[in-house]
Parts: C-alpha cells; sequence; structure tokens
C-alpha cells in the first residue's frame, strides 16, 4: 500500500475513511439491488452464448467491496463491521 508523507499525509486518512464508509454502504447495498436485477432482468447474456441470472454481476460486485471493507476498516472497525454483517444477514 502507497505511504502518504507530509502536508497531504491527513487528507489520505480522511479519503480512506469516506472511501471505507462508501463501501460499507455499497457492500450492503448489493443485495436489494441483486433482488431488483433478478425480478427486473432476469437472465442475462455473459458471452459466448451463455446466459446467467443477472444478479450475478453484483455478486462479483460484492466479493470486491468485501475485500475494500476487510482491507480499509473504519475507526471502530469492530461494532461497524458488526453492523455489515447483522444488516446483510437480515436483508438475506
Amino acid at each position: 500500500m502507497l505511504k502518504i508523507t507530509g502536508p497531504s499525509a491527513g487528507l489520505s486518512r480522511a479519503l480512506s475513511a469516506s472511501a471505507a464508509a462508501a463501501a460499507y454502504v455499497l457492500y450492503i447495498a448489493t443485495i436489494p439491488a441483486a433482488n431488483l436485477l433478478i425480478t427486473h432482468v432476469g437472465a442475462a447474456g455473459v458471452g459466448f452464448g451463455l446466459t446467467a441470472p443477472a444478479a450475478v454481476f453484483t455478486a462479483g460486485l460484492a466479493l470486491v467491496l468485501r475485500d475494500l471493507v476487510r482491507d480499509r476498516p473504519l475507526p471502530a472497525s469492530c461494532r461497524a463491521a458488526c453492523v455489515v454483517r447483522c444488516a446483510r444477514t437480515g436483508r438475506s
């Protein structure tokens, strides 16, 4: 990971905290997005004449966001991680 020193170091911490917060929100939003896609789109072409449920695309996004959430925890990471896990469990 790139380490920034000097006057911009505080700015990078603020941006990474806001990026982590955005990743948490988007991570939680992947379940309703998957439900909407499967309801309104159904099957989507994935190439080579194959089709898959449209929610497959949100599953890929959820995996990327999960990694971001784990790599950049919020300051109260234990409590925030528990809230996210509970919210995702309740949504599914």
